[in-house]
């Protein structure tokens, strides 16, 4: 009877239950779901620090690039095409010789006030349109005019006047004070109150000039891009002041978030906005390298720049760090010593306050 009971007993126990089942199935899931979301977010972590990485090789290349040439060279940021308050790519950059060909022309129109001083294009090859639209031109740069005489004049330009189209083209506004030419050699247009001298450096014993260029992209240089699904966010960097356009406003005081250039008079004043959360585009984001290895040029003076790497489904909702279901890293570049270090964000819901750890030396990884 025992072995019998035993036997029918053995036979009983040999399968499993619907209920038995489904916790079986359950577990499996939960521990399949819990492993995917760990290699997801292993795969994620890896991406970003490879970004983080990616980007200080880069700045120590620029480096090293620019003692061997023995100029500047440095790292230009690219705007992601699809979504302008990111970064998506940069490329190896360096400072342009001084651009002077073709004739030019002085032109100033006297019946506007106030007078609107420009100087134009007039066969430039390479035009100044081709070279304001190729990035090669800052938005204020400087023009020398050196006279038959061996004195040298020097404008200031807004180089935003070149290529708006209409009798725009081609042409760079005047914006510092000096007048040019004398009473002598310019030419009266009564029909349109214009006053104009044109110059052609290419006559011997005519006046010459010299463009100042801004930075363009080296020789045989293909864009580096970000490990995919990784950007910079902008909008919760933080970023230099030279990075971005001026506008007027009309306002007795400058508004939150924007730094007083010029009072125009008028009610109207010139201000440039930044910071974190800046919802203003910035224009070229150059980060220049001198031979010695410090930033050189206009962000020289900056201190510090972070820059937050991200993950792209962050930041197309706009997720702050504090909330961001992938991981944040930021890359700081300090323009007095060169240093490039990546760090890990100081999650508050304060922005400046990301920057803690950064500002404290911490570096990712440790």
């Amino acid at each position: 009877m025992r072995n019998k009971h035993q036997t029918n007993d053995g036979a009983r126990r040999g399968g499993f239950t619907l209920m038995e089942m489904l916790i079986v199935i359950a577990i499996i899931a939960i521990l399949a779901a819990i492993t995917v979301t760990a290699i997801y977010a292993t795969a994620n972590s890896d991406r970003i620090r490879g970004a983080a990485r990616q980007m200080q090789s880069a700045m120590q290349g620029a480096m090293a690039k620019a003692a061997r040439a023995k100029k500047p060279i440095g790292v230009r940021l690219q705007l992601d095409e699809f979504d302008p308050t990111t970064v998506s790519s940069m490329i190896f950059i360096e400072q342009l010789d001084d651009f002077q060909d073709g004739p030019i022309t002085f032109v100033k129109i006297v019946d506007t006030d106030p007078e609107f001083r420009f100087i134009r294009d007039d066969g430039a090859s390479p035009s100044w349109q081709v070279l304001r639209d190729n990035g090669q031109l800052p938005d204020v740069t400087r023009i020398k005019i050196i006279e038959t005489t061996g004195n040298e004049k020097i404008y200031i330009v807004n180089t935003t006047e070149t290529g708006t189209g209409g009798a725009n083209v081609g042409q760079l506004q005047i914006i510092s004070s000096a007048d040019f030419g004398d009473a002598d050699v310019i030419v009266q247009n009564p029909g349109m109150l214009n006053e104009s001298l044109q110059i052609d450096p290419d006559s011997e014993g005519n006046a010459r000039y010299k463009l100042e260029m801004g930075n363009g992209p080296l020789a045989n240089q293909d864009a580096l891009e970000l490990p995919n699904g990784n950007v910079i966010d902008l909008f919760y960097s933080s970023l230099p002041l030279e990075w971005f356009e001026d506008e007027v406003v009309t306002a007795a005081t400058p508004p939150p978030g924007t730094d007083l250039v010029a009072d125009l008079g008028g009610g109207d004043l010139q201000v440039r906005r930044y910071g974190v959360n800046n919802t203003n585009r910035p224009v070229q984001m150059d980060i220049m390298f001198s031979p010695r290895g410090v930033v050189a040029g206009p962000l020289a003076a900056a201190g510090k720049i972070h820059l937050m790497l991200a993950e792209i489904e962050d930041t197309i909702p706009n997720r702050p760090p504090e909330l961001a279901e992938g991981e944040n890293i930021i890359t700081s570049i300090y323009t007095n010593t060169g240093k490039v270090e990546a760090s890990p964000v100081f999650k508050t819901a304060s922005p400046p306050e990301y920057y803690n750890f950064a500002e404290t030396g911490e570096v990712a990884g440790r």
